[in-house]
């Protein structure tokens, strides 16, 4: 049923977003959402009225597939989630209306809003309350560090595995996955003095270089990947403000001069996180994401990390001599830039939006203590309803610029609904086979979609 529903619902999408005169009988050209549902609360008509009075509601999410994904994850990291969003919108309203903060912010459309471009006016990047700071920078370096502590005893066992003194239970383990650990620490070392090469390269000096290595090569990935593996969601994601966070605490403001590293060392942050196909950490979460899917699905290891690895051997063979033609037929700005959005983080207009590193160190360490706080409170008591992962969650870039707080409260309605009504074997037997419908027909219609606008391409129409 959810698979049928999806094709009908998704074809209906596609020939409104192809066909001029095709009937918008479900209001998508009305509210003019962006492919990944994105609706800004500013720009259409329909919306305005609310969008240019309540300042911190900058965007809604109409994209249907990702409720069915949200409706798969934790109930209780949904339940922050949305939560934790609500009681930021109106913390943010009372500093607007009491505190005077954030003028301007209404006369300008959500997106900018929530991007916070010009400074002074995004309720989630700027003073006060400073959430998304909090979520992307402290929160994130908690989640990692407390990933480490409660793993302390397995990644210690790893280790001795992987120098031959290893016990029966982690062998088995070991038999499991697609090399031996000692095989897997040799192609982490590999990877990483080759890394190292490739940045000195760059001209990255050292201090640079240090950031990208442990931010870009090893922090972001790992938590995004942990996101999206346990909720579906991309958290470490969007190439505005927070990937730079570091080089903010250490040049507080643009030093003025654009050297070659100082470039590709903000080039490699910033848009190596914009989306999954661009940056440093792509094949890091398609190899971690994999393994997760082999494992949810029974698939061998060994067999996903052939498959990968042949995937990796054809995807650059193909797109590096692409992306060098494109750019010698086409131009590119240098660094590797196809556009000013693109490389514009290192400018010194948009860099000196940041907060300065004074203000910007209280967010960090405030980000810190609470997902400590959080993850402490729900190890001590089963009964604690807010789960850390959606604090990180609700104030990220990623939950701000699409509007996804919507996808997790209507999947949270749905979802308490069905456990509450027909309880786990309802969820199980219904919700999960409807969602996972909902999933399949979107990439059905996906398939169709790529047909079709191969042939507009040549023939338009």
């Amino acid at each position: 049923m959810g698979m049928i529903i999806a094709v009908m619902l998704f074809l209906q999408i596609m020939f409104t977003m192809l066909l001029p005169w095709w009937p918008d009988i479900i209001g998508w050209r009305m509210l003019s959402p962006s492919a990944p549902g994105c609706v800004d609360t500013y720009c259409p008509d329909a919306l305005r009225p609310i969008g240019s009075t309540i300042v911190a509601l900058m965007r809604m999410n109409v994209q249907p597939i990702n409720y069915a994904i949200a409706y798969l994850a934790p109930l209780d990291i949904l339940f922050t989630s949305w939560l934790l969003w609500i009681i930021f919108m109106v913390i943010a309203q009372i500093a607007y209306i009491a505190g005077g903060y954030y003028t301007g912010a209404l006369g300008i459309s959500g997106g900018c809003r929530s991007l916070g471009w010009q400074y002074g006016v995004s309720p989630n990047w700027h003073a006060p309350l400073y959430f998304s700071w909090m979520s992307m920078t402290g929160g994130m370096v908690a989640l990692i560090a407390m990933m480490i502590w409660y793993s302390r005893g397995y990644l210690k066992d790893v280790f001795r595995a992987a120098l031959g003194k290893q016990q029966s239970a982690i062998k088995e383990a070991e038999l499991k996955e697609p090399v031996s650990y000692r095989t897997a620490f040799l192609l982490l070392l590999a990877g990483c003095i080759l890394f190292i090469a490739f940045l000195a390269s760059l001209q990255v000096d050292f201090i640079l270089g240090a950031i990208v290595f442990i931010f870009g090569g090893f922090i972001y990935p790992l938590a995004d990947a942990y996101s999206r593996g346990l909720t579906g969601f991309d958290y470490a994601m969007l190439r505005v403000k927070w990937p730079g966070w570091p080089f903010h605490l250490i040049w507080s403001r643009h030093p003025g001069t654009y050297t070659t590293g100082w470039c590709n060392a903000l080039l490699l942050l910033h848009w190596g996180v914009d989306e999954p196909s661009n940056g440093i950490s792509t094949w890091a979460e398609v190899t971690m994401q994999s393994f997760r899917m082999a494992d949810l699905s029974r698939v061998s290891p060994k067999n996903i990390y052939k498959l990968l690895l042949i995937s990796l051997i054809i995807a650059y063979a193909i797109t590096l001599p692409s992306k060098v033609l494109w750019a010698h037929l086409f131009g590119a700005r240098y660094p590797h830039c196809l556009s000013g959005y693109e490389c514009d983080e290192w400018a010194e207009g948009p860099y000196n939006t940041f907060p300065p590193s004074n203000e910007l160190i209280g967010p960090v360490v405030a980000g810190f203590i609470i997902f400590v706080l959080l993850s402490s409170l729900r190890t001590r008591f089963t009964w604690w309803p807010l789960h850390p992962v959606g604090f990180l969650i609700s104030g990220s870039a990623n939950m701000a610029f699409t509007g996804a707080w919507t996808n997790f409260l209507v999947a949270w309605v749905a979802k308490w609904l069905t456990l509450r009504i027909g309880g786990s074997k309802a969820y199980e037997e219904y919700g999960v086979p409807f969602a996972s419908g909902m999933v399949v027909g979107f990439v059905v219609v996906v398939v169709i979609g790529i047909i079709i606008g191969l042939i507009r391409w040549f023939i338009p129409f």
